[in-house]
């Protein structure tokens, strides 16, 4: 389930790792959620800005990329069965809609919702 990164994980700009990356940078440089400070140079950057940026800076990125993904990997092993049987009715249906999913998930989101 969680081997090697799949097509969808990266390469191309609608990818999940191009979305983190992008997010990731904008905290960074445009939201002011970075070690930088209140930094903002705009809207959403381009994912190849973390290229242009200081070593060190590159480094903690990427720790907080990898952070990221071993939490995304515990959430998805915690809930394993519940990824296999939606694997399993996306493929007999072939499409499975908004409300099907919500239907599906919202065990999770109220569980997460009173953890809080």
């Amino acid at each position: 389930m969680l081997g090697d990164a799949s097509g969808g994980a990266g390469g191309h700009a609608e990818s999940d790792l191009t979305r983190a990356t992008q997010l990731l940078l904008a905290c960074e440089v445009s939201l002011g959620l970075g070690d930088q400070g209140h930094l903002s140079i705009g809207p959403l950057p381009d994912p190849r800005l973390i290229l242009s940026l200081p070593p060190a800076t590159r480094a903690r990125l990427q720790r907080r990329l990898d952070r990221a993904m071993e939490d995304a990997q515990e959430i998805l092993c915690r809930h394993h069965q519940l990824l296999e049987d939606l694997a399993r009715d996306l493929e007999l249906a072939g499409f499975l809609g908004r409300e099907a999913l919500a239907a599906r998930l919202a065990p999770l989101a109220n569980a997460h919702a009173s953890a809080d």
